[in-house]
């Protein structure tokens, strides 16, 4: 079995980007007193803080995170279901390099055609969540903030970066892959005995590692929005 190393490493920078926000939004509400809402974003957690500046002393009014799940009785075209389908696309390519980094010898070919897609499809999906992320901030629970007085921005945050880094090393696991190869022998009568009696063609091997990993996704998808 061959270990693409390169590879690896996006996934591991992919994965740790899922727990860190992409971006970060703050308001500034000149009243009687400071008001500041900060509220961060990352692909299946956001977060809100408002804090009250008084004289002499900040008071946290409300500080904590929730799991952001698009309301399909609005309809399926809503910014909150086009988010959430990005999130979700990057899951499926992260997936899709997992298994990208651990092939066998004869699925060389399979793992490059596999990169390929999974590199382009990380940073697509970083992309589109990135642009369509405040509109749906907006178009929920922050509308109210447009009309308010005040200042505000959008920023890039720490888990942006680290998926762009996930992705250029995606890219680069099959520009310029590093493997290294492990004889491992367990079970390989058994795998040979299985290999021959279901062949797998060439591009049959492309289609088996997507349907994997769409399948992973689906069940993710499935307990995250029914049991979380």
């Amino acid at each position: 079995m061959r270990i693409n190393i390169t590879a690896l490493i996006a996934v591991a920078f992919a994965i740790v980007a899922l727990f860190l926000p992409w971006l970060a939004y703050e308001l500034a509400k000149p009243m009687d007193f400071g008001f500041i809402d900060s509220y961060n974003y990352s692909p299946f957690r956001w977060g809100v803080n408002l804090v009250r500046l008084d004289i002499g002393h900040i008071t946290s009014l409300v500080n904590g995170n929730y799991l952001p799940k698009p309301n399909l009785e609005w309809g399926w075209y809503t910014p909150g279901v086009f988010t959430f389908s990005f999130s979700l696309l990057y899951l499926f390519a992260v997936v899709l390099l997992i298994q990208a980094s651990f092939t066998p010898d004869s699925w060389s070919k399979a793992e490059r055609r596999v990169s390929i897609a999974a590199s382009n499809l990380l940073f697509l999906s970083v992309l589109l969540y990135t642009l369509l992320t405040p509109s749906a901030s907006f178009a929920t629970w922050t509308w109210w903030v447009l009309g308010s007085a005040g200042s505000y921005i959008w920023y890039l945050d720490l888990g942006f970066w680290l998926a762009i880094v996930g992705a250029i090393f995606a890219y680069a696991s099959w520009v310029h892959p590093k493997h290294i190869t492990l004889d491992i022998k367990i079970g390989s009568e058994t795998f040979s005995r299985f290999r021959h009696w279901m062949p797998v063609g060439e591009w049959e091997k492309s289609a088996t590692m997507a349907l994997a990993s769409f399948f992973v996704v689906v069940v993710f998808a499935m307990l995250y929005l029914f049991l979380a």
